[in-house]
């Protein structure tokens, strides 16, 4: 029995716009300025929408409902942790370099992989 999975896993194109909006957010002295507010929306709209995406395609892919409550609370967790992170930064300090841009890819990466285990499960 075979099956064909139409399904193309990458790592979300807008995690590098948002490591740029990051690196732009931290040349922004004045976190009360229009400009810091502009990119810091920029920030979480580009988070939503890679956290919806990647709902999208779990609610269109996983059939066991099981398997899709954990991996939608998983992408939830991960997509959070990337917002946390601006927070983080600015709270600490952070220099934002390819340390940064390495943490966020990664959490794209764990959410490909858990998309992933998550499809081969409900497939098996």
């Amino acid at each position: 029995m075979s099956q064909k999975l139409n399904v193309l896993v990458l790592i979300h194109p807008s995690l590098l716009e948002v490591f740029g909006v990051l690196e732009s957010i931290k040349t922004v002295k004045d976190t009360e300025s229009v400009h810091y507010e502009s990119l810091a929306r920029e920030y979480e709209r580009l988070i939503q929408v890679i956290c919806e995406d990647h709902l999208r395609a779990a609610q269109s892919n996983i059939k066991n409902p099981a398997l899709l409550e954990s991996l939608c609370g998983e992408i939830r967790s991960g997509c959070k942790e990337i917002l946390d992170y601006r927070v983080a930064a600015e709270r600490w300090n952070l220099e934002i370099d390819w340390r940064s841009k390495d943490r966020i890819v990664s959490i794209g990466e764990k959410l490909s992989c858990r998309f992933m285990t998550a499809l081969l499960k409900d497939k098996v």
